[in-house]
């Protein structure tokens, strides 16, 4: 974001995306039901296996902070 600061000069705002409280973004979300289609889940056991795992009642409150370990532990088939 830019701002007009003193002078007309233009200023750099920088936002901060980093919050790991920030649930995931819809890109990230079919990502993650993507990956999970890889491995033998469909919608219903992915969704079961977030509640049960990391205590996520639906995709969309899935966070930034967590997205990383819950996408790895997919891959590593750590789903049981």
């Amino acid at each position: 974001i830019e701002d007009m600061g003193f002078n007309n000069t233009v200023k750099s705002m920088e936002i901060d995306n980093t919050d790991p409280s920030t649930p995931i973004s819809q890109a990230q979300r079919k990502r993650l039901f993507a990956i999970a289609k890889t491995y033998g889940m469909g919608s219903v056991e992915l969704k079961s296996w977030l509640k049960e795992k990391f205590d996520f009642d639906s995709t969309n409150n899935v966070t930034q902070k967590l997205y990383d370990e819950i996408i790895a532990e997919l891959q590593k088939g750590e789903t049981k």
